[in-house]
C-alpha cells in the first residue's frame, strides 16, 4: 500500500481515533486524579567489610561481604521486618519494601512507600536502624559464643598448666638426679604453656574483631520525607493514555476499514469498474451537489474539461453521439456529473443536448432552473414536441430537456418502439446527448435505455460506492449492446486526482 493510501485511510478514520485517543486520555488523567498518591522515601546502608586479625595485621573477607549485604537485602524484605514496622506505625497492611544492592560498591539502598511523605521517611529510617541493630545483635552473639568457648579452653589450660608444674616441682625435689624425666616434664610444660598463650592471643583477637565487626553496617545517607509523590506520575500517564488510545484508535479503524466494503480509493475503483478513469471529481467545502461549477478556474470545472476531452477522444469516431450516464447505487452525483459534463463539452464546441430520464429523482430542471411541466416522458408519450420540451441554458450550445410531471408506468414509458424514434430525433439536433439515469441496480429503466445508447458513462463515487455493488453493474453493463466509455469518480480528493500517470 502507497504512503497516499495510508494517509487517507488517517484521514477517513481520522474522527474514531482521534475520538479513542481522548477518551483514553480523559480516562488515564482522570484515573491519576482519584488514585492514591504514594510517596517513596529511600536511606543508603554501607556495609563495611568484614575483617579478621590483629589491629596491627587486618585482613579483608571480600567475598563474606558480598554474602553479607545480599542477607541484609533479604532481611529487609522479610517478613519479620514488615510485621514489625506495622507493629510500629500501626499499620492495616505490610508496607512495600524494595532493597538494591549497588554493584561495585558496599551500599544498599533501602526503599519504603507510604500515602504520607513523612511516614515514608519515618519508616525508611526505622527500618535502617532496624538492621542496623539486628546486625549487631547478630555480629555480638556470635561473638559473645566464641569468647565463651575460649575462656572455657584457656580455664581448662590454666588447670593443665598448674598440674604439670606442680609434677615438676615434686619431682625436682624427690628425685634432682633424674634429668631425662625431669627434661619431660619440662618439654610438657612448654607445650602447655605455648597453647595457653596461643589461646590468649586468639581471645585478644576475637576482642579486636568485636570491635571492628560490630560496626560493618552503617546509615550513610538518611532518608527525608519526599516533596513529590512517586504515583501516580500525571505526565506519564498522560503520555501512556495517549499511546494507548491512539494504538486502540488505530485498532478501531483497521477493524472498521475490515468490515466497511466501500471504495475509499481510486485506485480501488478502477479495479472494481475495471474500466479506464476519465476524471476525478474533488470534493469542495465550498460547492454543494447538485450544482454546476462554470467559474472558470475551480478545480471542479478542471475536473469535467479533463473528462469531456477524454471522452471525446475515446468516442471520435461516432458522431452524434447518444451517452447514457449511470451509477450503481443512488446518491453518487449522476445529475451533477451529466450537468457539468454537458457544460464542459458545450465548451469544447460541440452542440450538447441533456435529458432527464430520472424517473426516480429528476433534478436537471432544478439545476439549471428551468420549467418542468413538460419532458422526455410526455415526448415519449407523444403528448408534447421536441422543440417544447428543450429548453436553452446559460452555456452556449447546451440544451436541457427535463423529466416532465409524468408518475405512470416507467416502464411502459421506456420501450424501444418509444425510445429509437425519439433518440433519432435528438441525434439530428446535437452533437452529444447525455442521459440521466436512475441508478443502475435499483431500477429496470436503465437497462432499457441502454438499448438505445452508443456509449456509458459510470459514475462512482469515494467513499459511497460499495465493492461488490460496483462489480456486479459493471458484470450488468457488460451485457448491454452500450459500450462502457469511462468512469467518473465524484467526491474524490485532489490528490487522487492530479497523482502523476491520472489522465
Amino acid at each position: 500500500m502507497e504512503l497516499n493510501a495510508y494517509l487517507l485511510f488517517l484521514w477517513r478514520h481520522r474522527l474514531s481515533i482521534g475520538l479513542t485517543a481522548l477518551t483514553t486520555l480523559a480516562i488515564a488523567g482522570l484515573a491519576s486524579k482519584v488514585m492514591t498518591p504514594v510517596y517513596t522515601a529511600s536511606v543508603t546502608l554501607q556495609v563495611s567489610t568484614p575483617a579478621r586479625g590483629m589491629l596491627d595485621e587486618v585482613q579483608y573477607d571480600v567475598a563474606y561481604a558480598d554474602r553479607l549485604m545480599n542477607t541484609y537485602s533479604q532481611t529487609a524484605q522479610s517478613g519479620l521486618i514488615r510485621h514489625e514496622l506495622m507493629e510500629r506505625f500501626n499499620l492495616q497492611e505490610p508496607p512495600s519494601i524494595e532493597a538494591q544492592v549497588l554493584a561495585n560498591t558496599e551500599l544498599i539502598v533501602l526503599t519504603v512507600e507510604a500515602d504520607d511523605p513523612s511516614l515514608a521517611g519515618e519508616m525508611a529510617n526505622a527500618l535502617a536502624a532496624i538492621l542496623v541493630a539486628r546486625g549487631e545483635e547478630r555480629v555480638n552473639a556470635d561473638l559473645q559464643k566464641r569468647q565463651q568457648e575460649l575462656t572455657r579452653q584457656l580455664g581448662q589450660f590454666e588447670a593443665e598448666l598448674r598440674t604439670v608444674e606442680q609434677d615438676y616441682a615434686k619431682l625436682s625435689i624427690l628425685s634432682p638426679a633424674d634429668a631425662e624425666g625431669l627434661a619431660a616434664i619440662r618439654d610438657e610444660l612448654d607445650r602447655k604453656r605455648g597453647q595457653y598463650d596461643e589461646l590468649r592471643a586468639q581471645r585478644e583477637s576475637l576482642r579486636t574483631r568485636a570491635l571492628i565487626q560490630t560496626s560493618l553496617l552503617s546509615v550513610m545517607d538518611p532518608a527525608t520525607p519526599p516533596t513529590e509523590p512517586t504515583r501516580p506520575n500525571v505526565r506519564l500517564n498522560l503520555m501512556a493514555g495517549l499511546i494507548a488510545g491512539l494504538a486502540a484508535g488505530l485498532g478501531v479503524a483497521l477493524l472498521v476499514e475490515n468490515l466497511d466494503n466501500r471504495l475509499h480509493s481510486v485506485d480501488q475503483i478502477e479495479m472494481a469498474a475495471q474500466s479506464p478513469l476519465l476524471a476525478g471529481v474533488p470534493v469542495s467545502p465550498h460547492t454543494k451537489w447538485p450544482n454546476v461549477v462554470m467559474n472558470g478556474h475551480s478545480p471542479h470545472e478542471a475536473a469535467f474539461a479533463r473528462a469531456a476531452v477524454n471522452l471525446a477522444a475515446r468516442a471520435k469516431d461516432t458522431s452524434p453521439l447518444v451517452l447514457l450516464v449511470t451509477s450503481a447505487e443512488p446518491g453518487e452525483g449522476k445529475s451533477t456529473v451529466v450537468a457539468n459534463l454537458g457544460v464542459a463539452l458545450a465548451k469544447l464546441g460541440h452542440s450538447v443536448i441533456l435529458v432527464d430520464c430520472n424517473i426516480h429523482h429528476p433534478s436537471l430542471h432544478t439545476i439549471f432552473n428551468i420549467p418542468s411541466e413538460l419532458g422526455i416522458s410526455d415526448a415519449l408519450l407523444a403528448h408534447a414536441r421536441l422543440d417544447q420540451i428543450s429548453h436553452a441554458s446559460s452555456v452556449p450550445n447546451l440544451r436541457v430537456i427535463p423529466y416532465g410531471e409524468h408518475s405512470g408506468r416507467s416502464l411502459a414509458l421506456f420501450t424501444p418502439g418509444r425510445l429509437a424514434p425519439l433518440m433519432e430525433q435528438l441525434r439530428r439536433r446535437a452533437d452529444i446527448v447525455l442521459l440521466d439515469t436512475p441508478a443502475l441496480l435499483t431500477s429496470a429503466e436503465t437497462p432499457a435505455l441502454s438499448a438505445v445508447a452508443d456509449g456509458i458513462v459510470f459514475v462512482v463515487g469515494q467513499s459511497i460506492a460499495h465493492k461488490e455493488a460496483v462489480e456486479r453493474a459493471r458484470r450488468e453493463l457488460a451485457n448491454t449492446p452500450a459500450k462502457l466509455m469511462g468512469i467518473v469518480v465524484s467526491h474524490t480528493t485532489q490528490s487522487a486526482v492530479y497523482r502523476p500517470g491520472r489522465n
